[in-house]
């Protein structure tokens, strides 16, 4: 009987990545018609495995991937077999069965399923035509980018057709890259024990302005050389991240509700899960404008904020996501809404090539009148060189300092971080670009949730997701003043002007970011 393959391959700058898949685990999601573990008894499920005698065990349950869908991963005491594989796939409950990754790590879902990116001009019926042949289903979500998604029956499927592009793929292909489903971000523990709010207690002062320079009283104060709030409030950052909840009274000024979509839940409302706060944490850091005096200010404090819900934080605390919905986020965010500047606190580590051509297009073409979306990504906390995207030269990179404005750099203890860092300062390659502290920044937190003694706001958020924001929030003001700097100009005066108080390790960027000084100097 033949067992599944042990390998799988993926191509990316020339280069071929060899996934391992795991022996043991099956990835199942059922069908949204389908009662939640109903078909999944015991019956069932002994009668699937009798003709190999295998056992099995639920190692995570249900595990909600959104409202309206459920995967479940099974794993067993040996290798599954391809005949397991076919008859779960007969089950009438099942809508997809996946092979489940391990790449330096991380585990990657499978889903079955293909991106496809057509050369302009593609008819819908060629594609259709190549689906068909090939027994895949297309999906396409925009209707002037040829974007295809060719839902397979499963991973066995997709995987031979993705060796198969390897070899010879058809002219009307420009870019093809396996879909998969997974987690990354370590995000900050709630199995915290909180105290009750003081009414009396006001917010800390956010030490990291200072850092980065930051003129005192901003923005109830604006210095001459800084764009009048009216400006600011014309500038548009998108967040693309686990959603944002736009009426906490510091956000919902400056939240555009309007544009934006929500990619877990394939509808307008973005809101996020409780805990799911990153994006929130992130948002106010950009463009908080605080209500009452117990509030903060971002860095860009008014400008406008749009959301992009393409993740969400899952009981693992881990910062989950479906490749193809990033890229579609992309596009939607600079080409649809338009958006300035796109904040990304977070990596994903696999090259894609879809993505890399996406945010090539969108940092040359994005924004209104083609001036280039200005692509932010945090650098990492692994403490290793930085990976894909932030490796991209088309995007601005961002490190982590701590408070003394040194290199965050891993200790040794456990559960301790460090930023990622450039691999080779000397070479051509991209590196990072700039950096800003990442310990213990205040900011917005999804309303309801007291996290260090504070109801709603986060006076403990690190690591690199709180580095790239202070960065996009100076390039906000940087275009409020300047609206038709493009993203490599941008990068060229946030790198030319640092903070000369902090001497920095090359490997960590030009230094720490001093918006005082590049707003003077604009």
């Amino acid at each position: 009987m033949h067992r599944f393959p042990k390998k799988a391959y993926h191509k990316f700058n020339g280069q071929k990545i060899t996934l391992n898949i795991i022996q043991h685990k099956m990835r199942i999601k059922e069908k949204k018609s389908s009662s939640r573990l109903g078909f999944y008894n015991s019956t069932m499920l002994n009668r699937s495995l009798k003709s190999s005698s295998k056992k099995f065990n639920f190692i995570r349950g249900v595990e909600t991937i959104s409202q309206k869908q459920q995967d479940y991963i099974l794993t067993f005491e040996k290798n599954i077999n391809l005949g397991i594989f076919r008859s779960y796939w007969l089950n009438p409950g099942v809508e997809e069965l996946s092979f489940i990754y391990e790449y330096q790590g991380v585990e990657y879902l499978g889903t079955g399923s293909l991106i496809i990116l057509a050369k302009e001009g593609t008819s819908e019926s060629t594609v259709a035509s190549f689906a068909h042949k090939n027994r895949a289903k297309p999906i396409k979500r925009f209707k002037k980018l040829p974007l295809y998604l060719l839902q397979y029956r499963n991973d066995y499927y997709s995987n031979q057709q993705y060796e198969q592009l390897l070899k010879s793929k058809p002219d009307w292909i420009s870019k093809f890259d396996r879909n998969y489903f997974t987690m990354d971000l370590h995000v900050p523990s709630t199995d915290e024990i909180f105290e009750k709010l003081s009414p009396n207690l006001k917010l800390p002062n956010q030490y990291a302005y200072r850092m980065i320079n930051l003129p005192p009283g901003f923005p109830s104060k604006i210095p001459n050389h800084f764009p009048p709030l009216n400006s600011i409030a014309k500038i548009k950052v998108g967040i693309l991240d686990s959603g944002i909840d736009g009426k906490h009274p510091d956000i919902l000024e400056s939240f555009l509700s309007n544009h934006g979509y929500d990619y877990v839940e394939n509808d307008r409302d973005t809101t996020p899960y409780i805990f799911n706060s990153h994006g929130t944490n992130c948002a106010g850091l950009i463009a908080g404008k605080r209500k009452y005096t117990n509030g903060v200010d971002g860095v860009s404090s008014g400008c406008k904020i749009v959301d992009y819900r393409i993740a969400y934080v899952s009981t693992e605390k881990n910062l989950k996501y479906d490749l193809f919905d990033i890229i579609s986020a992309f596009y939607h965010a600079a080409f649809i809404d338009k958006v300035d500047i796109i904040n990304c606190s977070w990596s994903i580590g696999i090259g894609s090539s879809v993505l890399k051509k996406m945010i090539k297009l969108a940092s040359k073409k994005g924004r209104k009148n083609k001036r280039g979306t200005t692509i932010v990504f945090s650098a990492g906390n692994k403490g290793e060189p930085i990976s894909f995207p932030a490796n991209m030269p088309e995007v601005i990179t961002v490190s982590a300092t701590d408070e003394n404005g040194k290199p965050k750099i891993k200790t040794g203890i456990q559960n301790d971080w460090g930023s990622n860092y450039s691999l080779n300062i000397n070479s051509n390659e991209s590196q990072v670009d700039i950096a800003a502290p990442g310990i213990g920044l205040i900011t917005t937190d999804i309303r309801g949730i007291e996290r260090s003694s504070i109801k709603g706001y986060h006076i403990n958020f690190g690591r690199t997701s709180s580095a790239a924001p202070q960065v996009s929030g100076c390039i906000a003001l940087m275009l409020a003043k300047k609206p038709t700097l493009k993203p490599s100009k941008i990068k060229k005066l946030i790198k030319k002007y640092p903070n000369p108080k902090y001497p920095i390790n090359p490997k960590y960027g030009a230094g720490i970011l001093d918006v005082n000084q590049i707003l003077t100097n604009l």
